[in-house]
């Protein structure tokens, strides 16, 4: 990881719509830093609560589950976010983030997110609709592992891997 120029957060889905001086704040506030492929961004468990904005490149989000293992959760895509969580509770990092590829980020402190979120309807709506998608998503997850066999659930895991996310994310 190292430490980059500031750039643009236009990109950003999450802030699609927003006004120019509320992006613009964001930009000067954030913490832009870039990592090469196979870096940790966070451990899940750490205590950080950065909003973090993916502004190139791709991430891989993973969870360790209780016998060990490893579980690709989601890959979230440039203008994607991840840290939406923490955001609104203030807990340590749910999953493991690593870089799927080289990436730029801007990492803006939780403080910051939050007062763009009470100031600006715009943003506090599609987090919203963000959360509506991963909740859409991991019902749909849940009834699969329910309902369908190994080899069912295999197939499916295979095209949803194939398709990429409308949403930047992966999931």
């Amino acid at each position: 990881m190292h430490a980059v120029e500031p750039g643009s957060l236009s990109g950003a889905l999450v802030l699609q719509g927003a006004p120019a001086d509320v992006i613009g704040h964001l930009e000067t506030s954030a913490d832009w830093r870039a990592y090469d492929t196979g870096e940790h961004l966070f451990t899940q468990g750490d205590d950080s609560t950065e909003f973090v904005f993916l502004v190139t490149g791709s991430v891989r989000v993973l969870i360790n589950a209780a016998s060990g293992q490893e579980i690709a959760f989601a890959d979230v895509m440039a203008g994607g976010h991840i840290g939406e969580l923490s955001l609104v509770d203030g807990g340590p990092r749910s999953a493991a983030v690593v870089a799927a590829d080289a990436c730029i980020i801007a990492a803006v402190s939780r403080d910051v997110m939050l007062e763009a979120v009470r100031q600006n309807s715009i943003v506090a709506l599609n987090l919203l609709v963000d959360f509506a998608r991963i909740m859409r998503g991991s019902n749909d997850r849940v009834v699969d592992l329910s309902t369908k066999s190994g080899v069912q659930r295999v197939y499916d895991e295979l095209l949803r891997l194939a398709e990429p996310s409308p949403n930047g994310d992966g999931t």
